[in-house]
């Protein structure tokens, strides 16, 4: 569990009440599932940022998704992070669709 929600339940002794109050907190709906999904498809590079930080944008939805109980395969993830390279990294990109 991440530290995030480790304050929520630190005074609760009861584990069947800590983990109902987590699911009020961090709720695996179907809608988060959602909306978690199209945050990850709809995830795009500023121009102004680095690489970087763009791909930490994406693993950060990856783990809010495995969070919630759904994992995103590995060729997800790489589609995601080379198909809204900038255009001088086009060759690359065509290079890897290979």
């Amino acid at each position: 569990m991440s530290k995030t929600y480790r304050c929520v339940i630190d005074e609760k002794e009861d584990p069947v009440v800590a983990w109902k109050r987590l699911e009020h907190v961090r709720p695996n709906s179907r809608a988060r599932v959602i909306g978690l999904t199209d945050d990850f498809f709809s995830c795009r590079i500023n121009p102004q940022e680095e690489i970087g930080i763009y791909a930490a944008q994406i693993q950060r939805i990856v783990d809010l998704l495995k969070d919630a109980g759904k994992l995103v395969s590995e060729w997800y993830q790489s589609f995601q992070l080379i198909r809204f390279l900038p255009p001088e990294f086009s060759g690359i990109a065509q290079y890897i669709y290979r």
